[in-house]
């Protein structure tokens, strides 16, 4: 229950802990062993951890008490077109441990929502996720003092030392997993108190600097847009201010400004992604239903090189470089539609959350910063495969959850939209501030009847009580339980 800690409470401390590993030893560990048949890397072995520790706190609060997401519908929804699709296409060990690993991310958003409706709790395990974060990115840091040949620097100019990627193997692969970690930092320097506080700032430098240096330009872009979306929540003057600072700090960077402005090239790495888009487009056209199974794309890819001389890149197996493109070449259009059903819904519940949080509450602070990286990770995976790169993916999700958690008061209470704040006492005599406040007033009047409104902070379907209404996952996890989760 929310205000009564942790202390004492066996059950949600032991899902704590698995959450705290989870983040924790993920970004760390970045091999793989050999478990007899298995292929065992952090993901795979944190994730189950985390599921088998939170097991005892999700009997206890049986179905009715779980969290209250939001996004249950599409999540859904999609796991079961997917199972479906792969069942048609036909279903073998490696679409099957696919499957099962959205699964887990879907199980970890319930898990993380459900555990860290207090507060303290949630700080534990963002702390876990900043601290680790900055090990690994103060890792990148060094990489970047010392470079040596082979991290990333394929066709890029002189004046970029190297690509970091800090125990990733890959620059993009570690940016992803940094707007997100980043996100959380933020969270936490927003809402800690005392020397924890002075050190997410620090810890917050340390990140950002490792994201500049991954020089991922997909990333830079989704992180900006993030940090614009989340700053809107709070303040228009601060987003502003982030932009114009943006475009100062941003030129400091050695050949970061030269990498901005080739986004707009055809050229290059752009001129790639666009062919691969076009295998995908083959793939998803010859395939609309029922796609080739979930987890199989590289079969499909192979399949179409080799059959249209028109669409070679010079690799038998690649991906998409766009995770919507491979997901709906697995799964099919239906599949593909469901798939960004459910990264939007998890995406815009920040939104619904900052209509009723109080203002600038530590709540609504944490979901804004929260937002941040939910936003930016979602569009990087517009030009990058950011889904299907589980040590990034899995952050996803657990941030989600912790969203939920943050917000889990919302979904028990009454429909209440926070009112338009308006300018008083001298600011608003002046001329500059009235004809602001029209403008305001004019912009308020066209959101408040726009759809997009409507979609964003309407009220979710179900109440986001899907989990808890349902018979099975009653009888599965022990029955309607002993009461809500978030509830006084």
């Amino acid at each position: 229950m929310p205000g009564s800690g942790i202390a004492g409470d066996r059950r949600r401390l032991a899902a704590v802990v698995g959450l705290i590993v989870l983040v924790g030893a993920v970004p760390l560990w970045g091999g793989r062993v050999q478990l007899g048949p298995v292929p065992l890397d952090a993901v795979i072995a944190c994730m189950a951890l985390a599921v088998a520790l939170a097991v005892p706190l999700l009997v206890r609060e049986g179905a009715g008490g779980l969290v209250r997401i939001g996004a249950e519908t599409p999540i859904l929804a999609f796991l079961g077109w997917s199972m479906l699709a792969t069942v048609v296409a036909g279903i073998g060990a490696d679409a099957l441990a696919t499957w099962v690993r959205y699964a887990a991310y879907a199980t970890v958003v319930v898990i993380a929502g459900t555990a860290l409706t207090d507060a303290r709790a949630r700080r534990a395990v963002m702390r876990a996720c900043a601290a680790s974060s900055t090990v690994v990115a103060g890792m990148g840091l060094l990489q970047y003092l010392n470079p040596r040949e082979g991290l990333g620097m394929s066709g890029l100019g002189i004046e970029i030392a190297t690509r970091v990627t800090g125990t990733y193997d890959n620059p993009n692969f570690f940016s992803e997993y940094l707007v997100l970690s980043l996100a959380v930092t933020i969270a936490l320097l927003l809402t800690d108190r005392g020397s924890w506080r002075l050190a997410g700032g620090g810890m917050l430098i340390i990140q950002l600097l490792a994201l500049l240096l991954t020089y991922t330009r997909g990333s830079w872009i989704a992180f900006a847009v993030g940090c614009v979306a989340g700053l809107s929540m709070v303040s228009a003057r601060l987003t502003g201010a982030f932009v114009a600072g943006s475009a100062v700090m941003l030129p400091l960077v050695p050949g970061a400004l030269a990498r901005i402005t080739s986004v707009a090239s055809l050229e290059g790495t752009a001129s790639f992604r666009l062919r691969l888009w076009r295998v995908a487009g083959r793939a998803i056209e010859q395939n609309p239903v029922f796609g080739v199974g979930i987890g199989r794309f590289y079969d499909a890819f192979r399949s179409v090189v080799l059959s249209s001389p028109d669409l070679q890149v010079g690799y038998l197996i690649f991906g998409a470089h766009n995770s919507y493109f491979q997901v709906t070449a697995e799964t099919g259009l239906p599949g593909g539609l469901m798939f960004v059903w459910m990264v939007v819904a998890l995406c815009s519940m920040g939104w619904y959350y900052n209509a009723r949080l109080p203002r600038r509450s530590p709540e609504a602070l944490a979901n804004a910063a929260l937002t941040v990286g939910l936003v930016a990770f979602a569009l990087n995976a517009l030009t990058s495969n950011s889904f299907q790169h589980p040590r990034g993916a899995f952050l996803f999700f657990v941030v989600a959850g912790l969203q939920a958690a943050v917000g889990s008061r919302v979904l028990r209470s009454r429909e209440q939209v926070a009112p338009t704040v308006v300018l008083r006492g001298p600011a608003a005599t002046s001329l500059a501030a009235r004809a602001f406040d029209s403008l305001r007033a004019a912009f308020a009047t066209a959101w408040a009847a726009s759809a997009t409104r409507v979609a964003l902070i309407g009220r979710t379907r179900g109440g986001g009580d899907v989990y808890g209404s349902s018979v099975a996952l009653g009888r599965i996890i022990g029955g309607r339980g002993r009461g809500d989760v978030g509830s006084d």
